[in-house]
C-alpha cells in the first residue's frame, strides 16, 4: 500500500486528494479538498499569469503540501492547467510549485481547441525534462512495437486500453466536446506515443491506463529528486 497525494491545479480551483493506493484495485480516499484560487483571472487578455493570482495559488499548494506530509503521504504528484504552460511568466510560476511542493508539476493539461477554435486533441502533456527522456528511452528500444503486438494477443489489455481511451474522451468531452473521436498515444487499439500514455496516467491516477501505469512502472520513481527544468 502507497499513500500518495494529487493536486490538480485548474483555472479557477486547486483539488487536492490523499489517498492509499494499492497494488491492485480501487484507492481509499482520506483526504479531498477544494480551493477557489482563480489563477487563470486575466491571463487571456495579458498573456502572464498575475502576481495575486500566484500568491493565491501558492498559499493553498503550502496548506495542501502541509497536510499531505501530515498524513504520511510517500509522493507528492501535480497536474496544472494549459494556462500555466502558455503564460509568459511560466517560469515563474514553476519554480513556486518547486519552492513550495519541492517539485514541477508533472502534467500540464491543455484546452481541447486552439485558440483559433481548431481541435486539439491530446489533453495531457508531460512537464518533466528527466521523465520525457526516459519516456523518449523506452520509445527508441522498440517499446510501442512490442505493446501493440500485446494489444492484439491479449484481450484483457485491450479492454483496459479501450477502457482508457473511453476515459480519456469522457474527461475531455467535460471541456469541449470535439469532432473527432480520436484521443493520444494510439488509443484505442494502437501505441503511438508513450509520453502521451504516460502523461494520462499520471494525471488519472493508477488503474485508469495500463499501458501508461506500465510506462510509468518501468522509468521507476522520477518524483525522488526535484525534475530538471527544460
Amino acid at each position: 500500500m502507497t499513500r500518495v497525494a494529487a493536486i490538480d491545479c485548474g483555472t479557477n480551483s486547486i483539488r487536492l486528494l490523499v489517498a492509499d493506493v494499492p497494488p491492485e484495485g480501487p484507492h481509499t480516499d482520506l483526504l479531498r479538498r477544494m480551493e477557489v484560487v482563480r489563477l487563470g483571472q486575466g491571463v487571456d487578455a495579458t498573456g502572464r499569469l498575475s502576481p495575486a493570482a500566484v500568491e493565491r495559488t501558492r498559499k493553498v499548494l503550502a496548506e495542501y503540501a502541509g497536510q499531505a506530509r501530515e498524513l504520511g503521504a510517500t509522493a507528492v504528484r501535480m497536474v496544472a492547467t494549459s494556462a500555466t504552460r502558455d503564460a509568459a511568466n511560466r517560469r515563474d510560476f514553476e519554480e513556486m510549485v518547486l519552492a513550495t511542493l519541492g517539485r514541477r508539476p508533472d502534467v500540464v493539461q491543455t484546452s481541447p481547441r486552439l485558440e483559433d477554435g481548431t481541435p486539439f486533441p491530446t489533453l495531457y502533456y508531460l512537464t518533466c525534462a528527466r521523465l520525457t527522456a526516459d519516456v523518449g528511452r523506452l520509445e527508441a528500444d522498440g517499446r510501442m512495437r512490442v505493446m501493440t503486438e500485446r494489444l492484439a494477443a491479449d484481450p484483457e489489455l485491450a479492454a483496459g486500453y479501450a477502457a482508457a481511451h473511453e476515459s480519456y474522451l469522457l474527461t475531455r468531452d467535460s471541456r469541449g466536446v470535439l469532432p473527432t473521436r480520436a484521443t493520444a498515444g494510439g488509443m484505442p487499439d494502437r501505441v503511438k506515443c508513450l509520453h502521451a500514455l504516460a502523461a494520462h496516467a499520471l494525471a488519472a491516477g493508477p488503474g485508469v491506463n495500463p499501458l501508461g501505469d506500465e510506462v510509468l512502472e518501468r522509468v521507476g520513481p522520477f518524483w525522488s529528486t526535484p525534475c530538471l527544468p527544460d
